[in-house]
């Protein structure tokens, strides 16, 4: 089964919404340094820009392409880049949760945040629809690819449908 959390989330909107000003900028610029650069490095430069542009797109498209999964016997938790794989076995509890804290910043609507003081591993991309999920063993994971790994107990995440996902989850 797949949930999304895609569909209430303004913030990654946004962050689509200014992809389109950064195609804008970053193409002016690659024409520009096409226009003034000798010949083989206009082509480093167009080529280069090229590729920061498509990478910029992807990354930032991927997250509306990513669901959360369930999977029989493990939960697939995706956001973006960004996967995680949650044994239902070691699931204590799940339930609906109304707010989460105000110190989640808006930087959390668009990767994961963890938060050391509540132990807990934040995928909301929206402040609507969360489902805390309370672990009986601490997970492990890297939220970037070079970053420290982080252990937590506790995932919040925002889903489109958080009644119908509890229901799949406690059957």
């Amino acid at each position: 089964m797949e949930f999304s959390y895609h569909r209430h989330a303004v913030g990654l909107r946004s962050a689509a919404a200014a992809l389109g000003l950064w195609v804008v900028l970053d193409t002016t610029v690659v024409v520009a340094l096409f226009l003034v650069l000798p010949p083989p490095w206009r082509f480093v430069a167009a080529g280069l820009g090229f590729l920061v542009l498509t990478g910029i797109v992807h990354a930032v498209m991927r997250v509306f392409r990513t669901r959360h999964r369930l999977l029989g016997d493990r939960l697939l938790l995706h956001f973006g880049y960004f996967r995680l794989e949650v044994p239902i076995a070691i699931l204590v509890a799940a339930h609906s949760l109304a707010t989460i804290p105000h110190d989640v910043t808006p930087a959390a609507q668009t990767w994961p945040l963890y938060l050391a003081k509540d132990d807990t591993l934040y995928l909301v991309p929206h402040r609507e629809g969360l489902v805390e999920l309370r672990l009986s063993a601490p997970l492990t994971a890297r939220l970037f690819p070079f970053s420290r790994p982080v252990r937590f107990t506790r995932i919040v995440l925002a889903v489109d449908e958080p009644q119908a996902f509890l229901h799949a989850i406690h059957r």
